[in-house]
């Protein structure tokens, strides 16, 4: 329950005040670009977090980390409603998200120290599942908190959530790394190799980068796509996003449906992302002949997420999987490397006005092409196995 409870926060982090980023520009006079930036900022944090916490929590053990995390989320979050310029908001969201980064780190090392490789699978799609209510909820609650009480009341919540955080892990979470190392320069040098060079590294992660970036585009774009370009309220905003949240959660829950019938991981897999690049495709034609419908943007989007809970949980569990000898540096670098292709993406698509549904569809295409592509090349490099086996 308490590493269940780390797990939505980088998602809590984007989701909960992204409806306030128009009325964040209105309160320090700064521009769109500057108050997306705030979003951007928090992806390289928990881009930095991740990486340093899964490594240190191989030598130290994964409770220190946690702890000190949850320390300093609090904090920056209590701190940000009293900073003066934007760019001291930028300095304190990039702290919250190194500290949101590590604990979800060390979560995923606990997951491998507590559970065999074969179960890795089956347990993390409880956690994807919990990842997913982050974008569910986080949205709808942030809207009503906007509307109701303004902006600052989302990192008043946040700080509340971290210090319950702290002492649930102060006083609840046990130890799981029996097996603490030594920090060694030149073996940390060898394992970070073999990580990156292994065949279950880049494409997955390219794949998993698409697909989360898909789920945050919504939290990136959204706000300014819906309250300024379509002229609603925060309050919408956070309902739409309730909307689309759900599609991440019920295809996690039809994935799990799925492997309980023993369905193929790679099936699975090659279907996901032809729906996603077919669906995505019609939905563009369908938006081109009917620029009006709001419902079939929000339609695609929802079906994107849905996809994206059968592609980002079985990548992650074949990734972890793969290293169950150095857990902490291998998921270390593969979440941190998803959130940092992530994060470019984000920091890339934040520099545009999306101004009409089209051009909002636009981006959720450009990322199912990527995930196609990632398939593709995955099936071109197995197919020799399956002909050699057959002539065997």
């Amino acid at each position: 329950m308490i590493v269940l409870s780390t797990v939505p926060l980088g998602g809590i982090g984007i989701d909960l005040y992204a409806s306030s980023l128009p009325t964040l520009a209105a309160h320090f006079g700064a521009d769109a670009v500057a108050t997306k930036s705030t979003l951007t900022v928090f992806l390289i944090g928990l881009f930095v977090g991740m990486l340093y916490s899964g490594t240190l929590s191989d030598v130290v053990g994964r409770k220190k980390p946690q702890l000190v995390n949850a320390l300093l989320f609090t904090l920056a979050s209590v701190a940000i409603p009293f900073a003066g310029t934007i760019e001291q908001v930028m300095a304190l969201r990039f702290l919250q998200g190194v500290s949101a980064g590590g604990m979800q780190a060390v979560c995923r090392s606990i997951l491998s120290d507590s559970f065999s490789p074969t179960e890795i699978t089956r347990k993390s799609l409880y956690v994807t599942t919990v990842w997913g209510m982050g974008p569910i909820f986080a949205p709808w609650i942030g809207g009503v908190l906007v509307t109701a009480y303004g902006w600052k009341s989302c990192f008043y919540l946040l700080g509340a959530y971290g210090c319950g955080l702290a002492a649930l892990i102060a006083w609840g979470l046990p130890e799981t790394n029996a097996h603490r190392e030594r920090f060694r320069v030149a073996q940390f040098r060898r394992d970070v190799v073999q990580v990156v060079a292994h065949n279950d590294f880049l494409l997955p992660v390219f794949a998993m980068g698409c697909a989360y970036a898909s789920l945050v585009t919504y939290g990136a774009v959204g706000p300014y796509f819906v309250q300024v370009a379509l002229r609603l309220s925060p309050a919408t905003y956070g309902n739409i996003g309730l909307v689309v949240g759900c599609g991440y959660l019920l295809g996690n829950l039809i994935l799990r449906l799925l492997l309980a019938r023993r369905w193929s991981e790679d099936r699975l897999l090659t279907r996901a992302a032809g729906g996603t690049l077919a669906g995505v495709a019609v939905s563009v034609a369908l938006q081109w002949s009917y620029p009006g419908v709001h419902a079939i943007w929000i339609a695609s989007v929802l079906a994107d997420c849905l996809m994206m809970g059968f592609v980002y949980p079985i990548y992650m569990a074949k990734s972890l999987r793969v290293h169950p000898g150095r857990s902490g540096l291998a998921s270390a670098m593969t979440v941190s490397a998803v959130l940092l292709l992530a994060s470019i993406f984000g920091a890339i698509v934040s520099t545009f006005t999306i101004r009409s549904s089209l051009q909002f569809l636009g981006v959720y295409l450009i990322l199912s092409v990527g995930i196609v592509m990632v398939r593709v090349r995955e099936r071109i490099r197995i197919r020799p196995d399956f002909a050699f086996e057959r002539e065997v």
